[in-house]
């Protein structure tokens, strides 16, 4: 094939046109491993092969012909039960349609020199004569074709390739009375020249009546290259002509093996009408011969459009995006001045039909540079297959959220990643089928594939249920190679030494295998998940199974982002990096070696003062509690996190993404700019830089201090209280608010214990005098006597206290067990007691006090 060749213009179609046939075999072949020998896919696959072997020869490809050709042999075979479908005929097959795939991958780079087939003919023609291993020859070969395979509701006009006026011909005569009869041919086997033989049966019927539709088609079996002994004819017999005399003529002929038979009625053409199979199964008539050209639809819904026109049309949309953001500031000034002048008003009017017109064509945009995931995650059921059978493994391999849209540009970026996921899950995650079951496990191993929207991204699952990951493997084979000494492994969480697998050269594998083991593999995927902005979670369980999620954001040119103010000056953060927004005080902000840390949830984060990263001037402090609380927005990329320091957050907005130019360059730890609606410009923080920069491992010399601030992580807040001359406290997760004394109506059966009860916001709760329960006696009300709302055995109740003092901060171990003294009944509330300021706290925990008989009797009263 050379530029010049005549067929050379059509390159992109036909290259387009092999990679859909390409994924319906991939796709089919799969299943009919699964469903074994079915009619409809089988005669799929058999049209799919055949347009290739068309397509082919057009191009001038002969040995892709000649391969399609000799697979077309194959499903012909199958499709007529003289051949089975056994696991090294599949594997053969698979090998063809990979030297498909390699080829269209050769042409696509401007190389069209064809590979040699020899082999592959070789081994196809073995399974055809039946001396391959494994080659099944099937004693029904060359019975009929059931009259169900070739009936199929209303897809028969559609599969015989009947003009509309031949479908109205035959409704036509059906509606007046007139018999129109189906009929199955089936030669015998091995006949020569069996496209001659179904000529002669055309002529003999023709003489019997009108024939209006055959297949194959006359001009198939007159070029001679018919090699199936079968044959479909509807026919309307002449007056005088009945059934009978039909079959009679039929079977009177020479090498005719069996006819079949069947009255066609109005009803079984009708949409919906159940006749024989399913609409899928039409294709059991397309000619399974029939030219290439013959199985296209007649009118093309799709027009191919160059991307790079695609690119500058959604580059003009964002420009669009950023002037009707600016006439909208504009117009709100507007308002505010000349609020009720009628050029004011039509510019409104204007301004919102131009806001929903620009909304509507950036969706349009944006959906022409999306596809379904489908189209990547159909190549995974054969990657499983393949996986499941060089690791002896049986896999029942699962997918969910095909229709899921995704940016054209990260389909194929996305696709290592899943890959080397899927290959970890099924050499490492799943147990051999014999270990499940001494486990009480199923003998196949489950992997899902999930894609799922969520707001402005979109998640990927992969899950199994296999053997999970062992932490402490991780630990000592990470000690091992150097990456983590023995110290600081001992102090790492399990949650750290988890996601040391994404460290290159490391592995848990006790063999490198074919899939797996050599140790790059995480490392690739969460390079490319770096690459794309995107963030990877592990979740994992011993003995049960692992789940690794990965989020993206849907697009890489018009993002959702957070805006935070520095100073004076806008910021936009890519929200799909973003995790949480928390607020901190300066005491939660700790130097460990010159390095910035804070304390989340008992996790460790490096802190980033974006204010001297970009030499931003911070806003001024001022001395109040408000001051020293500050914002902290935690982002992410694949499994790192870091916390930047920001004056404030604004809100999120959708932003296009503009480059900085070649006349600014690369500015560090920014990734482009933005126009606001204010016409101000807005950089885009680089997330993948700061986070690289910042990192998360901390060095072996800062662990002791990370051990004292982890202490902190088990830390206890409580609210404490006054009664009488006596300091109480509560955990301050069982609060939910404090509020000052209402009414409270008396009960009258309640224990001495209840105060009675309150209303609060509709809800009637009871109110708890603790004082009573302590033998203290009355006392009466003042501006400081409080109702602390509160969660008690899983009742919502009121507890009267004298006054609330403060929160307080307390570790675990400085909390001790009740003295004896509280043993007592009133005693059973005191949970422990602990020294705050020199003075004796006791923490309480009402549980106990809900569990006695006189409480429970107010509490459901």
């Amino acid at each position: 094939m050379v530029n010049d060749h005549p067929a050379f213009a059509y390159m992109g179609v036909f290259l387009d046109e092999l990679n859909e046939q390409l994924l319906i075999l991939d796709h089919l072949l799969l299943e009919l491993e699964l469903a074994g020998n079915n009619p409809e896919m089988l005669q799929t696959i058999f049209r799919a092969a055949h347009t290739l072997k068309g397509s082919s020869a057009a191009m001038g490809f002969e040995r892709m012909k000649d391969l399609t050709h000799k697979l077309e042999s194959v499903f012909d075979q199958l499709r007529r039960e003289e051949l089975q479908l056994t696991p090294p005929l599949a594997n053969s097959v698979f090998r063809c349609v990979d030297y498909l795939k390699e080829q269209r991958e050769k042409f696509m780079q401007g190389n069209y020199a064809e590979d040699a087939i020899d082999e592959l003919l070789a081994e196809l023609e073995s399974f055809l004569n039946g001396t391959a291993p494994g080659a099944v020859l099937s004693a029904a070969a060359g019975s009929p074709l059931p009259m169900r395979q070739v009936i199929c509701d209303h897809t028969l006009f559609s599969a015989l390739g009947l003009s509309g006026a031949d479908q109205d011909h035959l409704l036509g005569l059906l509606g007046e009375g007139r018999d129109v009869l189906a009929i199955n041919v089936t030669l015998q086997r091995d006949i020569d020249m069996p496209g001659a033989r179904i000529l002669l049966i055309y002529r003999s019927l023709q003489e019997l009546g009108a024939m209006l539709a055959v297949s194959p088609p006359m001009v198939l079996l007159e070029s001679d290259e018919w090699r199936t002994g079968h044959a479909f004819i509807i026919l309307a017999p002449a007056e005088g002509k009945s059934e009978e005399n039909v079959r009679q003529e039929l079977e009177g002929l020479s090498q005719v093996e069996a006819v079949e038979l069947t009255r066609l009625t109005k009803a079984q053409l009708q949409p919906g009408h159940p006749a024989a199979c399913a609409e899928e199964a039409g294709a059991a008539l397309r000619t399974a011969a029939a030219p290439a050209a013959d199985t296209k639809p007649a009118v093309q819904t799709t027009v191919r459009v160059d991307v790079a026109r695609l690119e500058r049309l959604l580059d003009l949309v964002g420009e669009l995006i950023i002037d009707q953001t600016r006439l909208q500031e504009v117009k709100e000034r507007l308002n505010d001045r000349f609020k009720n002048e009628s050029e004011v008003i039509l510019m409104n009017d204007i301004s919102n039909h131009l806001g929903r017109v620009v909304s509507d064509l950036q969706d349009g945009i944006m959906k022409t540079r999306m596809l379904p995931i489908e189209q990547l995650f159909n190549r995974f059921p054969r990657l499983v297959r393949d996986l499941a059978q060089q690791a002896n493994k049986e896999i029942s391999f699962t997918m969910e959220g095909k229709e899921t849209e995704l940016d054209r540009t990260l389909i194929e970026e996305i696709s290592d990643p899943i890959i080397h996921i899927l290959r970890n899950a099924a050499d490492h995650g799943l147990e051999p089928p014999e270990e499940r079951e001494k486990l009480g496990k199923p003998r196949k191993g489950r992997l899902h594939l999930k894609a799922s929207h969520q707001e402005n991204a979109i998640l990927i699952s992969i899950a199994d249920d296999g053997r999970g990951i062992d932490a402490q493997k991780i630990k000592q084979s990470s000690v091992r190679k150097g990456f983590v000494t023995q110290e600081e492994a001992d102090r790492m969480s399990e949650r750290e030494l988890i996601h040391l697998i994404f460290r290159s050269g490391l592995s848990t594998a006790d063999r490198v295998t074919e899939l797996s083991g050599r140790g790059v593999g995480m490392d690739i995927v969460r390079a490319h998940i770096e690459k794309l902005n995107g963030i990877i979670e592990i979740d994992t369980t011993p003995g049960e199974g692992t789940v690794f999620t990965v989020k993206l954001p849907l697009t890489l040119a018009i993002i959702r982002s957070l805006l935070v103010k520095l100073g004076e000056r806008t910021f936009a953060i890519p929200l799909v990096n973003v995790t949480e927004i928390i607020r901190l005080t300066t005491e939660d902000i700790q130097t460990i070696h010159g390095q910035e840390v804070c304390l989340v949830r008992g996790e460790i984060l490096p802190l980033v003062r974006m204010h001297q990263k970009l030499h931003v001037q911070a806003r001024a402090g001022e001395e109040s509690d408000d001051a020293r609380r500050l914002f902290v927005v935690i982002i992410g990329i694949a499994e790192k996190r870091v916390c930047l320091l920001v004056d404030r957050p604004l809100a999120d907005r959708e932003i296009v993404i503009k480059s900085m130019g070649s006349y600014v360059g690369q500015v560090p730890y920014v990734a482009g700019s933005t126009i606001l609606g204010d016409g101000h410009v807005a950089l885009i923080l680089d997330v993948a830089a700061i986070i690289r920069e910042a990192g998360t491992s901390l060095s072996s010399s800062r662990q002791e201090h990370v051990h004292a601030m982890t202490a902190r992580a088990a830390e206890r807040k409580l609210v404490t209280f006054m009664l009488d001359s006596e300091k109480y406290a509560l955990d301050i997760h069982q609060v939910k608010e404090i509020i000052r004394v209402p009414a409270i109506a008396k009960m009258v059966t309640s224990s001495p214990a209840v105060l009675g009860i309150i209303n609060l916001r509709g809800s009637l709760l009871p109110v708890f005098d603790l004082r009573n329960w302590f033998g203290m006696g009355d006392k009466a009300f003042t501006q400081h006597t409080r109702i602390i709302v509160m969660e008690a055995g899983g009742k919502t109740i009121g507890v009267l206290v004298d006054q609330v003092t403060e929160v307080q901060a307390v570790r675990e171990d400085e909390m001790e067990s009740a003295p004896e003294r509280t043993r007592r009944p009133e005693g059973e509330a005191i949970r422990g007691v602990c020294n705050i300021g020199g003075r004796l706290v006791m923490l309480l925990q009402l549980n106990h006090l809900l569990d006695r008989e006189e409480w429970m009797k107010a509490g459901q009263a």
